[in-house]
């Protein structure tokens, strides 16, 4: 049975730090109810120890002082059911079940038989996720371009999806991953082979980076003052999922067979100017620009994840921007900012991001509020659109540096 996860363990993906106390059991919101045979009850959560999380967990740091799950709210499992008799609660138990129920064949129903039991993760959230190319490695870590902006995200090497779960994903999504034999990415018996090019999927979040004070400059009387920089903005990338070759665009092409007309030339940089077009092309609009973003908030609007989803990290404010911006040109979605534990909402580091779906009566008015401005004609009649407005279709453009 395929599931959704709610609200999970401490609510930042990492169980305790090893000081006696008990981790978190979490909470699985079922897509569709399911009746106790033996009640008649209609079940809608179970529970899901931390012994059972899928991948098990690892540590996040050297000493093994903290760790981490893999999964975060809004990730689909696959697992069974069962119903405690002497408490009367329902848990998720591992299941030999490899694929969700619309994958399965009877050659894959044969095979389960001697298949290891665990609760599987079949499907990541999209909340925070992006994808992109892993551009360097050092040792232990390295840093992924990301498609979306000219950024790169830090990421440690123990935050890749280990080899099982990798499998799972494999086996659940044939839409990305299209021939499980072959795929070049995944070691058989081993962890990943992680290499400088490979692209992949992974959850971004930002984390600041503060400058502790020090000395001053040396030299001209520096003794005894401080230097303070500002905090510096740095994104780091996690749950790292690994995707076949082609899949991550960091480029698309909007247009083909264009004439312009070069109208300046920049004399410090060599094949640098502006050009005007002929005719006026139409770029990407924004949820071409940022599918990922889109899916997520389609799926929050068809109630996939609930009335409301609460991002899982902080996120930079551009990833912020954009996502706040989007919500804002829909009518059935709303946005706001919940504050971590002793922060405010005014601080963007110490503020996560909700996206909620409005009520059927706020999307009522909105929507008469719109019909009534639209038919108030304009005092000096019908306004005219710009051929460069942006428009539900794109944006007309006619220059390009």
């Amino acid at each position: 049975m395929e599931q959704r996860v709610d609200p999970f363990g401490t609510g930042g993906g990492r169980s305790e730090k090893k000081s006696g106390k008990a981790a978190i059991v979490g909470t699985i919101r079922l897509q569709e109810p399911i009746t106790d045979e033996h009640n008649g009850e209609e079940v809608t959560e179970v529970t899901l120890h931390p012994s059972l999380y899928p991948g098990g967990t690892y540590a996040m740091t050297r000493m093994g002082s903290e760790m981490g799950s893999w999964i975060r709210p809004g990730d689909v499992l696959l697992f069974d059911v069962i119903r405690q008799l002497a408490d009367g609660t329902c848990r998720a138990v591992p299941t030999t079940c490899t694929q969700v129920a619309s994958l399965r064949s009877d050659s894959s129903a044969d095979d389960e038989s001697t298949t290891k039991q665990s609760v599987r993760l079949v499907e990541p959230s999209l909340m925070g996720r992006a994808e992109g190319v892993i551009r360097s490695i050092r040792d232990n870590y390295g840093f992924i371009h990301c498609a979306e902006r000219n950024v790169d995200a830090y990421f440690a090497m123990y935050e890749v999806f280990p080899n099982e779960l990798h499998g799972d994903l494999i086996r659940n999504n044939p839409d990305v991953y299209c021939d499980e034999e072959t795929n070049p990415n995944i070691q058989k018996g081993g962890r990943i082979n992680v290499e400088v090019g490979m692209e992949v999927s992974f959850d971004l979040s930002s984390q600041m980076l503060t400058n502790q004070p020090g000395g001053g400059p040396r030299g001209g009387g520096g003794r005894g003052k401080q230097n303070i920089r500002a905090p510096q903005e740095s994104l780091r990338a996690r749950r790292i999922q690994i995707l076949p070759k082609g899949t991550v665009q960091e480029k698309i092409s909007i247009a083909s067979g264009l004439k312009a007309t070069v109208t300046k030339d920049d004399p410090n940089q060599p094949f640098v100017g502006t050009l005007e077009f002929e005719e006026s092309i139409k770029v990407q609009t924004t949820d071409q620009r940022h599918p990922l973003v889109a899916k997520l908030l389609d799926s929050v609007s068809d109630g996939k994840y609930g009335d409301e989803i609460i991002f899982h990290d902080v996120l930079s404010e551009k990833e912020a921007q954009v996502i706040v911006s989007m919500v804002s040109a829909r009518h059935d979605l709303e946005w706001r900012y919940v504050p971590l534990s002793g922060g405010s909402v005014e601080d963007c580091q110490h503020r996560i991001l909700c996206i909620a779906k409005r009520s059927v009566d706020d999307t009522k008015d909105e929507s008469k509020s719109d019909v009534d401005a639209t038919s108030e004609p304009a005092a000096n009649g019908d306004k005219k659109m710009d051929t460069n407005e942006s428009t539900d279709e794109g944006e007309d453009i006619k220059t390009e540096r």
